[in-house]
Formats: structure tokens, C-alpha cells, sequence
């Protein structure tokens, strides 16, 4: 299921959990199964079956199988089939084992693919790609949508529905798209302080080719402003949890993250910031049967954001945008070693090769009707690995 953690985790996208070689499964059988008498057969009928080889690519769900088939020569004889034989059966999980009956010879198949899943070693990894997937599009949302509020004077009750789609440059069959809802309120405590609680639930969709994850998410956030003339602080604090189902398993990450931002007001409508947030990613062990299982591990992360923001109202409308940058400026990652998961091409990635900037934008028209002020919003990321781009609509009520 998908996850919580920034923006700056563009650097792990590329990269495939550590045990993805070994979620492929094959079974080669070499048992003749007769399909007609021999004797009575007309030329060119179907009379045998032999050496059926499935493979199971446990990553996918996806079992395939390959097979030698036998043509009857109408004279009692057999001639084995110029053509292939080869069949998609579609996604399997393994507690459907016993139940899952493709063809002849699949109890023997069963049983190997038992055998196989039960001798396979625990495999240590950072997170799926499904995790830093949802991690990016959970976070980008939320820190966009609380961002937007600390951009304003007085306190407020405001809603926003947010659709979101994220793009693997590299990879066009691995994307997530999201349909969410931040709701919060904030208030001032005092003429300097501005402080504020929200809550951000979204459905998601995962895609890898042709396996796809729906995902539930929860983030909690509090936020606060102080300002002094033209000198502001920002601060923004989440905790998430993610729920999924990936392989017929509910998988779970939970994580958190801490934002805090310094910006000056230049002149009117013009404001110089720069940012820095730290990420904690903890994914919950990963459970595909009884006995086999991937073990993950916990990692942490620090990005710098600086940047400009410019806004002007003109009537009832307001018209801002934002420029940033981002720089990766430490993880705990190190070296790893990546598969890739349509090649299996194995290689090392050294972490201090990745490109560690990307930049980040947005756009927004308010129009202020009253007691209500709506806002059309659009963000867009991109770096060397993917593109995160959100659609919001959000209206707010003062207090």
C-alpha cells in the first residue's frame, strides 16, 4: 500500500525491492497427459500433452505456463505441434494454490511452488516502489494544501478536494492516481502566532504494468505561522498511515514528517523562502505466505527547499504562484543494489551518483465571493525520475 514520506524521495524511485529476482517461481513438468485414443483419432486432432512449465512472478501475481502439444497423423501415430503453446492465466495469489487449477499437472506444480515459497529466506529491503509512490503523492498533497493556508492572514474552516497523478519518466507502466480530501481550521493566537489542525484522507490507485495496489491513506497535521513585520516561520508536522493490499496481503507503512520554512516579504506580493524537512519512512514487514516474508527497514531523510512565492489581487480575484527548488541534502541509504523489475537486470547504485535536485511549482486563483473564498489550484514536480502533478479545489470560511 502506499506511504508517507516527501517530495525528496525522487532518488528511490528507480529503484526495485532487493528480493525481486526471487519472486519468480517456475515449475518444469516432463509428464505426457493423452488427450484422445491414438488409434481412433482423425489427422490433425489434439491426442497429447506433454512438458508443461508454468512460472508464477510473484511481484505481478501474473502465472503464465508453456507446454508441448501432439497431433494426431490419422494413422495411429503422433507428430509433436510446429506451433507454441503458450497461456496467460491471469494473476494468482498464493493462498489460491490449492484451489487455482489451470491445466493437468498443476497439483504437482502446486506443491513445488509450496516447496519453493517455504525455502526462501527472509529478504531484507528499504520499501517497495508501491511505498514511495504513495509516500510522494500523500506528502506533496498535504504540504501543498497546509502551505496554502499559512499563506493567509486571518484563521479560517477550509476544505479542499485534491486529484493527483505521479508519472515514472522512465518507466511509462508504473504511475498512482488519488482522489483526496484535506479538511482543517486554524486560527491566531495572537497577532504574531497562527496555529492549525487538518486531516487528509484519499483512495488511491497504484499501477506497475499489469498489477495495480488500492490504497488507503490517513495523515493527521498540525501547522503553525509566527510573523513579525515582514519575517515569517513556518512549521508543519504530520504522521501518516497507509493500508493496502498487494499479492492478497495487507501490507501497512506509517511515517512522519517535519517541514519548517523561512521566508521574507521582499515587497508586496513577493516572498523569498527557504525550507527544510525531515522525513521518517517505517514500513511494516511484507507477508506474501505463512512462510516467506520481506523484512524492511526503517530510513530517514532531509531535503532544502528555497524558493520565491508571488501573489496580487486585483478586485475580487487573487492570482499567485510559486517557483522551488529542492536539493537531497542527506539519506541513510548509501549504496544499494537495484532489479529492475521488467528486465531483471541487476546493478549497483551508488547514492552519492543520484541527481539530487528537482523543482517544484504551483499555480492558484482565488476569488473571494463573501463568507467564502474558493481557490483553483494546480502544483506540478518534476526531477529525474517522475512527474507529480495536483488538481484542488478548495473553499474556506473565516472564523
Amino acid at each position: 500500500m502506499k506511504k508517507l514520506c516527501p517530495v525528496f524521495l525522487f532518488f528511490m524511485f528507480m529503484s526495485a525491492p532487493l528480493y525481486a529476482s526471487s519472486l519468480v517461481l517456475t515449475y518444469n513438468g516432463n509428464t505426457y497427459f493423452p488427450q484422445e485414443d491414438l488409434a481412433t483419432a482423425p489427422i490433425g486432432n489434439l491426442v497429447g500433452i506433454s512438458d508443461i512449465n508454468y512460472t508464477w512472478d510473484l511481484v505481478s501475481g501474473k502465472l503464465t505456463s508453456s507446454q508441448t502439444e501432439w497431433i494426431s497423423d490419422g494413422m495411429g501415430g503422433q507428430n509433436k505441434a510446429a506451433y507454441e503453446a503458450n497461456f496467460d492465466w491471469g494473476k494468482l495469489t498464493p493462498d489460491k494454490l490449492d484451489s487455482f487449477l489451470p491445466y493437468e499437472g498443476w497439483p504437482d506444480a502446486a506443491e513445488s511452488f509450496r516447496n519453493q515459497l517455504s525455502g526462501l529466506e527472509p529478504k531484507s529491503t528499504n520499501y517497495s516502489k508501491f511505498d514511495v509512490i504513495n509516500a510522494l503523492s500523500s506528502n506533496n498533497t498535504i504540504i501543498n494544501s497546509v502551505q496554502n493556508r499559512l499563506n493567509t492572514s486571518g484563521g479560517s474552516i477550509w476544505a479542499q478536494t485534491v486529484y493527483n497523478n505521479l508519472k515514472e519518466l522512465e518507466n511509462s507502466g508504473y504511475s498512482s492516481s488519488s482522489m483526496g480530501l484535506v479538511f482543517g481550521a486554524d486560527g491566531k493566537v495572537s497577532d504574531s502566532v497562527k496555529v492549525g489542525a487538518g486531516v487528509y484522507i484519499d483512495e488511491s490507485k497504484l499501477s506497475f504494468n499489469e498489477s495495480d495496489a488500492d490504497v488507503s491513506n490517513y495523515i493527521g497535521v498540525v501547522y503553525g505561522q509566527y510573523r513579525k513585520n515582514a519575517f515569517f516561520i513556518n512549521g508543519i508536522v504530520n504522521y501518516g498511515v497507509s493500508e493496502y493490499n498487494e499479492l492478497n496481503a495487507e501490507n501497512k507503512i506509517d511515517g512522519y514528517n517535519a517541514n519548517l520554512s523561512v521566508g521574507y516579504n521582499i515587497t508586496s506580493g513577493l516572498v523569498a523562502e527557504v525550507g527544510a524537512r525531515y522525513t521518517h519512512v517505517n514500513p511494516y514487514d511484507y507477508k506474501y505466505s505463512d512462510n516467506y516474508h520481506i523484512k524492511t527497514e526503517q530510513s530517514d531523510y532531509v531535503t532544502i527547499n528555497p524558493g520565491i512565492r508571488y501573489s496580487k489581487s486585483i478586485s475580487i480575484f487573487n492570482l499567485s504562484a510559486n517557483l522551488n527548488a529542492s536539493y537531497l541534502a542527506y539519506n541513510d541509504i548509501g549504496d544499494r543494489t537495484e532489479v529492475l523489475f521488467d528486465t531483471y537486470e541487476i546493478k549497483v547504485i551508488r547514492g552519492e551518483e543520484q541527481n539530487k535536485f528537482g523543482i517544484e511549482g504551483g499555480v492558484n486563483l482565488g476569488i473571494n465571493l463573501g463568507v467564502v473564498y474558493a481557490n483553483l489550484g494546480y502544483d506540478y514536480i518534476r526531477n529525474v525520475y517522475y512527474t507529480d502533478s495536483s488538481v484542488k479545489l478548495s473553499l474556506r470560511t473565516a472564523l
